[in-house]
């Protein structure tokens, strides 16, 4: 059985990514309250900064995903179905960060889509864990994938929070003329 070697620089990242989202803590000293305080006085960069992560863990699992191929912790097969549920994945964030951007106001309409999109997301990566990772042989590559997993499922569950708290419509930043924000 292959020896599984991952990187520590990409273990810690990855530890320090998620788990402020396990514990629903943004910083040490207020837990989840304080995070709670964050996303209502801000809600727009917490959507952007969910929406980054997001990104960024899918193009995380897609590098994982072709090291365990050359490493061959992952067979031909196990990469060509992780390949196509990781299409699903990246299609549906990208669906979801164009309505997103096409957003030109913050209406209950509006955050009907997004939270369409968003759960669309959602179903993509349980499906990328349930056909994919968790049918993955090599136990070792299995669980080295089903980290990435948790951090794609931290950014949703952060984006469809916002979206379902934050006050409508969302306090944004370029409301006002740039001569009234800098009073």
């Amino acid at each position: 059985m292959n020896q599984i070697r991952f990187p520590v620089a990409v273990m810690l990242a990855l530890i320090l990514g998620v788990m402020p989202f396990v514990l629903g803590n943004t910083d040490c000293g207020g837990g989840k309250q304080s995070a709670a305080r964050e996303q209502q006085a801000d809600p727009l960069r917490t959507l952007a900064k969910a929406s980054d992560d997001l990104a960024g863990g899918i193009k995380l699992t897609i590098s994982t995903k072709r090291q365990l191929a050359q490493e061959k912790f992952i067979t031909p097969e196990e990469e060509a179905e992780l390949t196509n549920l990781l299409l699903e994945v990246n299609r549906t964030g990208a669906e979801y960060n164009k309505v997103l951007v096409s957003a030109n106001a913050d209406t209950p309409e509006t955050r009907n889509k997004l939270l369409d999109a968003a759960n669309n997301v959602a179903v993509s990566i349980d499906r990328l864990h349930s056909q994919g990772i968790l049918h993955i042989k090599n136990e070792g590559g299995r669980q080295r994938a089903s980290l990435l997993i948790a951090s794609l499922r931290a950014a949703i569950a952060t984006i469809r929070l916002t979206l379902q708290t934050a006050p409508t419509p969302m306090p944004s930043p370029i409301s006002q003329p740039l001569s009234e924000q800098s009073k």
